[in-house]
């Protein structure tokens, strides 16, 4: 029986949130052939839980920190159609570099103007609270349902900022994410519940991109875990075998450089790689040497936003601003900077 509680008694932290496992294309198309696992669009943006109460957002609660709804003029007038709850999901603009230039600014005015620009919306996939119940116990096929329902309204505005993310066949949704350059799909199982905590309940497939980059430095890693390549346009990827890191920091001794090749999910318009992850170093033109032995693919590891930065992309005043607008240093909080991972 689902218990009584009020989402203001729950505490939502972002220990909170249900992740996902990582699986391939091949692997998604199997389950694709089940009966109990179902797919949705993977977004860009910013994973959210959203806290409602009295019929209104009170509290936005991302993987790194919290907001104030009204902090965002699309939240500021939106009346729920239940009284209160918890709600998760993804906050985005229209891409990533917009959904961040949002989340960033703290200014009000600035706010008003980039709500008109790059407005928000609420990619609600999923419930863990309504009108007292905790859900999370709930089979996820019953709580799509029951959000499919809650989400039903004609509460003008309402469905202009949040919107309800539907499950489709696992063909259609990948052939959207090569003819679009999104960003994924996510599997899940309709016969699980809700943890808080990584599951092979939930599956990651990312349309991962190739590049070969050249590099003209490295640093060593703080906890000598190998190093981490760089270059002047501010590129920087981990080499986390401490083998391949001893090769290519003899390499560098002669030659000055060295020749890899990324894997990598998007790349910034100020030309960095967003979560850039090691593929294999090249040596020479023709011999390259496979490193498939002595590093993890990105389909195989979790790249949470603690373990990326510094090595995933370089924040610095003068290339986070793709508005615009001009966000001062003294606006931007690190803390306040998401990846939008899940």
């Amino acid at each position: 029986m689902a218990i009584e509680i009020s989402p203001s008694a729950f505490e939502i932290s972002p220990s909170a949130f249900m992740l996902c496992e990582t699986a391939d294309e091949h692997k998604a198309k199997q389950l694709a052939n089940t009966d109990n696992w179902i797919f949705e669009q993977k977004f860009d943006g910013c994973r959210v839980m959203l806290v409602v109460e009295n019929y209104k957002a009170t509290k936005i609660i991302t993987r790194r920190t919290s907001y104030n709804p009204n902090k965002f003029p699309e939240f500021k007038n939106i009346t729920f159609p239940f009284e209160n709850g918890v709600l998760d999901g993804e906050l985005m603009s229209d891409n990533f570099e917009h959904t961040n230039s949002r989340l960033l600014c703290d200014d009000d005015f600035k706010q008003d103007i980039l709500a008109k620009v790059y407005p928000l919306k609420y990619y609600c996939f999923d419930i863990l609270f309504l009108n007292g119940k905790d859900e999370r116990n709930t089979l996820l096929s019953k709580r799509k349902e029951i959000l499919g329902e809650i989400l039903k309204t004609d509460v003008i505005g309402f469905n202009n900022v949040i919107v309800e993310v539907k499950a489709k066949p696992f063909d259609v949704l990948w052939r959207d994410v090569l003819q679009y350059n999104q960003e994924g799909v996510i599997a899940k199982d309709s016969n699980s519940v809700y943890v808080s905590k990584r599951s092979n309940s939930w599956l990651k497939i990312k349309n991962w991109k190739e590049a070969i980059v050249e590099f003209d430095g490295y640093e060593k890693n703080i906890d000598n875990h190998g190093i981490t390549l760089t270059n002047k346009d501010g590129i920087r990827v981990a080499v986390g075998s401490q083998a391949i890191a001893q090769s290519v920091m003899a390499t560098m001794e002669l030659q000055h450089k060295v020749r890899a090749e990324i894997q990598y999910l998007e790349k910034t318009s100020n030309g960095l790689y967003r979560f850039p992850t090691l593929k294999e170093i090249i040596y020479y033109e023709s011999d390259r040497v496979k490193l498939s032995d002595k590093i993890t693919s990105p389909t195989a590891i979790e790249l949470s936003p603690s373990k990326i930065s510094p090595t995933a992309i370089e924040l610095s005043p003068s290339k986070i601003s793709p508005t615009a607008i001009e966000l001062s240093p003294s606006k931007i909080s690190p803390t306040a900077f998401e990846l939008g991972e899940y």
